[in-house]
Parts: C-alpha cells; structure tokens; sequence
C-alpha cells in the first residue's frame, strides 16, 4: 500500500520544562487505497522543525542542496525553514514523522536546557542518525499512541522532548556537503546566483538577529550593491523582506499554534513583544490577538 501524510492542523501536544516551551504536532502515515495512488511530492517548508524516522524499507528526502537516504533505524531532521520533500514512491517502506516547535521562555532565555538543544535547534542542514532501531520505537509509539488519544495531552511532547536529548549526545552522518549558508560563490558570480545564495540565508536566519553587512560579506559584495540588487529583484529592501519573512511565520503561528503571543513574537525573531506588535498592526491593521481571533483557518 502506498503511503501519504496527514497533516494535523494544530498543534496536539504542548509542555513548558524549565525555560523552554516545546510544541508537538504528530503527522501520521497513512494508506492509501490504491498502490497507484501515490501522491506527488513538491518542495516545502514548515515553521517548525520535521522528525523523519524509517523502521523498514527505505525513503528519500530531497532538499534544495542534497538528496537523503534513510534505511531502517536512520533518523533525520529537518530544520525550520528548509526547503525539502519526502520521496513516497518506496511502496514497502514503514516510517514516522514528527513536527516540533522549541522556543525560550521567560526572562532567562538561555537555560541550561535550552543551550544544550541549540546546536540541533539552529542546524541549517540535515543532520542523519544512522542505525537507530531504539530511537525509533520511541518515536513509533508517540505515534502509535497518539491514534488513541482523544483529547490532546502532554506526554507526546514530553517524550519528544526525551529523544532529542538523547539525540543531542550522538554524532551525525558527517558525510554532507559544503552548507548553502557558507557556499562560496564563483570569482564573477552574477546577481541570480548572489540572490539564490540570500534566499536561503534569509530562510536560515531570519529567526535570529540579523545584520545586513552579515549578508553583504557573505556574497563578497558592499552593503550599497547588495541593496541595489535585492531593491532591483524585489522591489523592497532587505529589512523589509526580513521582516515579511519573520511576520508570515507569526501568522500561521497565530493561526496553527497555541503558542502565546509573546512566545510567537520571540520565535520568529522579534527583540520583543512590543516590536512585534507594531509591525503586526502596520500590516494588518489589527493586533496579533484580534488575527487570531477574526481569521478563518484555512484546511491544510
């Protein structure tokens, strides 16, 4: 039988450990009726990071830079913002998926906690645990029971939370290629290639403070020419495309999330709730709480 994902759309598990909130949403594999029935997979991304695990079989991850290959046991993440699809064509292939969402709390940001989950938590490339059979017991019964829950509860989140701490002891697959966010451009590289290389340093980083001299250094180019081409290309500046970025992940938060206003305005990037605030309303002419409120939920 052929295999197609069903999106939950909301978050179905949420808990708050020490400073970090941590948010779960559990994608499920399911049969279709038909082996020719596979459905076609197109390049996307997500606002929270996407937990690949394969029991049996074999599938593949294809992103913007690579192509990935996970047999039995091998467990992948794939983080926010990138730009990936999932291969379904293995017609005996058992796998899970996990979405999840982990922001800092509180006035003291960077627990010990949290610190320890950075370096997975702000990976811009896909990192691959090999030969994992335990890790995915775990995951296929986060799963497994999520099927018999009726009402959403804590404990897919907490045990998510348990895997990823185990996750952070292990090393993973070294064999990668150079990271897109430190490609090196060609002598004369032209203004398409410099504007393919800062789009996806803009998906990999609009989250954190960002510098526009950053950018410029990274495409071998002076502030002034950067801003020349991306004004040429889009018709706005880059802090204006940076911000659109950063509020577009707000919304579908706002919609799709449980996640409290100030939360949400900490996880895309804003320095603070009152920032957060007044860009919302330039655009939308309503607070973030009245989006959430007055805006319809589109099906996913």
């Amino acid at each position: 039988m052929a295999k197609t994902l069903t999106y939950s759309d909301a978050w179905e598990s949420h808990v708050q450990v020490e400073n970090i909130s941590l948010s779960v949403v559990i994608n499920v594999p399911k049969a279709t009726d038909s082996d020719r029935d596979i459905p076609v997979s197109t390049m996307h991304t997500h606002i929270y990071h996407e937990l690949f695990a394969c029991g049996k079989g074999s599938i593949t991850i294809t992103t913007d830079d690579r192509t990935l290959h996970l047999d039995a046991g091998d467990i992948a993440i794939v983080p926010i913002g990138k730009r990936h699809y999932l291969n379904e064509n293995t017609m005996h292939a058992d796998y899970e998926v996990i979405g999840f969402l982990c922001t800092p709390t509180g006035s003291q940001p960077h627990s010990i906690l949290y610190k320890a989950l950075c370096p997975l938590l702000n990976s811009t490339q896909v990192p691959i645990y090999r030969s994992q059979p335990a890790l995915y017991s775990q995951i296929q019964k986060i799963t497994a029971d999520h099927d018999h829950m009726t009402t959403p509860d804590c404990r897919p989140a907490l045990q998510t939370l348990m895997i990823l701490l185990d996750i952070i002891h292990m090393q993973p697959d070294t064999d990668e290629p150079e990271p897109a966010n430190t490609f090196i451009l060609p002598p004369h590289a032209s203004d398409i290639q410099r504007l393919n290389v800062l789009e996806q340093l803009i998906a990999h980083n609009y989250m954190q403070p960002v510098r526009i001299d950053d950018f410029a250094e990274k495409l071998h180019i002076s502030i002034r020419q950067l801003a020349r081409i991306v004004e040429k290309r889009y018709g706005k500046t880059l802090h204006r495309i940076i911000m659109d970025k950063r509020l577009e992940s707000a919304e579908n938060l706002l919609l799709y999330s449980d996640l409290t206003v100030e939360k949400i305005a900490i996880s895309v990037g804003f320095q603070s709730k009152a920032s957060f605030y007044r860009e919302f309303s330039r655009k939308h002419r309503m607070t973030p709480v009245q989006f959430r409120e007055l805006v319809p939920k589109v099906p996913s």
